[in-house]
């Protein structure tokens, strides 16, 4: 049994020396082949991880204009107090929305000590 398995071994290794042009062929197809199918799979699954993360992580930035309304409110939760009346209409509808995990008001200084911060001046 043993030397049957031998003999096949020695067998198949002659025909490859035999064959070598076809035996190169065959491997060289297998092996594009497969690099293709992994490559095109991971280019899909790292579009769809893409796709998942923007549809989960949305930031939506609204500016409202400071002078059309001047009315000082503060709100409770977030212990902010903002000078624009139109901001409340906008910040309830916003909090609202089943969608919206937070609103956070952030004044025009703070966002230009942001922008230094990011581009430097």
């Amino acid at each position: 049994m043993i030397s049957r398995f031998f003999r096949h071994l020695f067998e198949s290794l002659k025909s490859l020396k035999r064959n070598g042009w076809m035996t190169v062929a065959a491997v060289s197809s297998v092996m594009i082949t497969l690099t293709l199918v992994a490559i095109f799979a991971s280019v899909i699954f790292n579009t769809a991880k893409l796709a998942t993360d923007i549809e989960n992580n949305v930031r939506v930035m609204v500016y409202i204009r400071k002078d059309v309304a001047d009315n000082s409110e503060t709100i409770e939760k977030e212990g902010q107090t903002v000078t624009n009346n139109d901001y409340h209409k906008v910040y309830n509808a916003l909090k609202g929305m089943s969608t919206v995990k937070s609103v956070t008001f952030s004044s025009k200084e703070e966002q230009y000590e942001k922008l230094t911060e990011t581009m430097g001046e």
